[in-house]
């Protein structure tokens, strides 16, 4: 017989092997590592002449002042990798730029409907918004609330400036795979 020691709070591979002997199989999501800021100093001896002489030239040092440990840092989150996005989060976005102001989850499921002719469900409609907000490609607000919906808001969606950045790049990575393919019914610039 096997004795298993009861999960600890965080103990994140004690509760997965839990859930999954029980014959759930839930997922754990894994606690983000906050970005931090990188330091890294670089001593004088690893500065090469031309480095130096064209540090001195641009930044208008001495060779005195190049002596000097120089500080390279960096912050990690503003140089992060551009984000990726689903297909469906590529139609979501898409969608709420269509509908400007009137972007909330009824119409949303309506536009994606007609332009695509594919039923979606509330929840994974919801799902991918609350990915997208927490991306920072979507904002949310509350609208005010309405005797139709028995008193509850609507939430309406906006596509911030990094999610039109988003979607634009995934948009043009698309048009350049087209380039020189001929699909039926696809027309291309």
């Amino acid at each position: 017989m096997a004795i298993r020691r009861a999960p600890q709070s965080g103990d994140i591979e004690t509760e997965r092997a839990a859930a999954c002997s029980a014959g759930r199989s839930r997922r754990i999501a894994r606690p983000q590592r906050p970005l931090r800021p990188q330091r890294l100093i670089v001593p004088p001896f690893l500065i090469s002449s031309v480095v130096a002489s064209s540090l001195s030239a641009a930044c208008n040092l001495t060779s005195d002042e190049i002596a000097e440990p120089i500080d390279l840092s960096y912050d990690a989150g503003l140089m992060a990798a551009p984000v990726t996005l689903g297909e469906f989060e590529q139609i979501v976005l898409l969608a709420i730029l269509r509908l400007k102001d009137a972007a909330y989850a009824v119409t949303l499921r309506a536009e994606i409907e007609a332009c695509t002719n594919r039923t979606t469900s509330p929840g994974a409609l919801y799902t991918t918004l609350d990915r997208l907000e927490e991306k920072g490609l979507v904002t949310s607000r509350y609208g005010d609330p309405t005797p139709q919906r028995g008193g509850r808001a609507k939430r309406f969606f906006t596509v911030t400036a990094k999610g039109v950045d988003a979607v634009a790049r995934a948009q043009r990575a698309y048009q350049r795979l087209l380039v020189g393919l001929k699909l039926p019914g696809v027309a291309h610039a």
